[in-house]
């Protein structure tokens, strides 16, 4: 159910400074993540074993800063929040958004800063990015770099069309990008990680790579949470911590 880079291609150094690996608590990577502000993260929930009770926080920790797999800044995790729709037990899971609070507040440089939230949504064809350290193909062995693809959006009556995933894509929780091709495709080990589209000049989170039909097969284009619909939620858990939504808007 974890999704993949495939097809893509050596991101160079600073260009998505915001793109993070979730490390657990035997010191693999395992997931991608984005930093948005100086002290929140953004990840899937599947990331996370939620059918066991409670997330233990100190079991996790989240590296920012460096292309390189495995070789970046470590950050202590404060709290973890799932959102309460989110669903383990389904595969075509909706809802599928964490947030983390780190323990600290980064200090940002050009290898270390947050990607601003949406105001809107994104529309089909706008073509966006995604990025992470996942199998360059389904069967392959995770990238020692960072990987960028770019990929479009796809229609929703497209992406749950006779053709591709037959209506088991929930929108407007989710929504499809990549090519019916397969050319170009998130894969195992990028979960959670970002997809990203510049507005305006600005770049921003539209998407978390979710879930997937194995990695780059022809007909089934990538599955991602929409982020712009996670927004009630998002202003839920940050209000809490005397937070605003607007400070993580461009």
């Amino acid at each position: 159910m974890g999704s993949r880079v495939v097809g893509g291609k050596v991101s160079s150094n600073h260009s998505w400074p915001w793109v993070g690996q979730l490390i657990n608590y035997k010191d693999v990577a395992y997931c991608g993540c984005a930093l948005i502000g100086d002290e929140y993260v953004v990840t899937a929930a599947h990331c996370f074993p939620t059918n066991f009770g409670g997330i233990d926080a100190s079991f996790y920790k989240v590296m920012l800063g460096s292309n390189v797999n495995g070789n970046g800044t470590l950050f202590e995790v404060s709290s973890i929040s799932i959102h309460p729709f989110y669903s383990a037990n389904k595969r075509s899971s909706q809802y599928d958004i964490a947030l983390i609070k780190l323990a600290k507040k980064v200090n940002r440089t050009k290898s270390l800063n947050a990607i601003c939230l949406n105001r809107l949504p994104v529309l089909p064809y706008h073509v966006c990015v995604v990025a992470g350290w996942g199998r360059t193909r389904e069967t392959g062995a995770a990238s020692t770099e960072l990987r960028e693809a770019f990929i479009p959006i796809v229609p929703n009556e497209i992406c749950n069309d006779f053709m591709h995933y037959r209506g088991r894509v929930h929108t407007p929780s989710s929504f499809c990008a990549g090519y019916s091709d397969g050319s170009f495709d998130a894969c195992k080990g990028d979960s959670g990680g970002p997809v990203m589209c510049q507005i305006n000049g600005f770049w921003e989170l539209h998407g978390i790579v979710s879930w997937g039909e194995g990695c780059a097969r022809r007909g089934y284009p990538g599955v991602y949470t929409h982020v712009y619909h996670m927004k009630g939620w998002l202003m839920l858990e940050l209000g809490k911590q005397g937070k605003t939504i607007d400070e993580f808007y461009s």
